[in-house]
């Protein structure tokens, strides 16, 4: 009688666990999955600042301190984004 008692808990702490288990990953792969597709807008509006610079400062023909500061900037904060970006997939 005493081991089919033993089972029987055996049986609900194993239950327990899997289920605990099936919850918590379905959370870490669904909170892993936000940050990616934060990360892959973030990444998106960078691209889209770093071109619209480059657009400006190939139209900048006056100040040309300005322009080279612009093209000097997006440049940086393009391989900033490329160093954002590997880091995600390491």
């Amino acid at each position: 009688m005493t081991l089919a008692i033993h089972y029987e808990n055996q049986k609900k702490d194993i239950t327990e666990r899997i289920d605990l288990l099936e919850h918590s990953m379905g959370n870490f792969c669904q909170n892993f999955g936000k940050i990616a597709r934060k990360n892959a807008r973030l990444r998106d509006c960078s691209d889209m600042l770093v071109s619209s610079l480059n657009e400006y400062s190939s139209k900048e023909k006056i100040n040309t301190s300005m322009k080279k500061g612009l093209v000097n900037y997006s440049s940086y904060l393009s391989a900033v984004e490329d160093y954002r970006d590997a880091m995600v997939f390491i």
